[in-house]
């Protein structure tokens, strides 16, 4: 389940780096575009997302590590600020969120 995590993760952060470029595959729907101009444009919710994939990718090497309960939380808590940002193509935001619950799944 690390692993689901930390691919998340590390989809986050390939969005996040390409936001901070300039390279947006994607432009996003009115009043999201909106959104993202009133906070500072691509390159603010590109660095907030490169933040949000490291954390993930944290999260992620936590649950490897026997530290499920705290890994799952910041995988879940980060997955979902990394939305904000595109999400890793959203597939990333659905796999640190899918591997966080499992793993708290796991755990009971």
């Amino acid at each position: 389940m690390s692993m689901i995590v930390m691919l998340g993760g590390l989809l986050i952060l390939v969005q996040g780096a390409m936001d901070v470029a300039g390279v947006v595959p994607f432009a996003p729907p009115g009043p999201i575009a909106d959104l993202v101009s009133a906070v500072g444009g691509f390159v603010v919710v590109g660095a907030i997302s490169i933040v949000a994939g490291i954390l993930v990718l944290v999260g992620g090497w936590m649950i490897s590590q026997k530290k499920k309960k705290n890994g799952s939380l910041i995988a879940i808590l980060f997955a979902l600020v990394g939305f904000a940002g595109g999400g890793g193509f959203l597939i990333g935001t659905l796999l640190g969120l899918a591997g966080g619950v499992m793993n708290f799944r796991v755990m009971e």
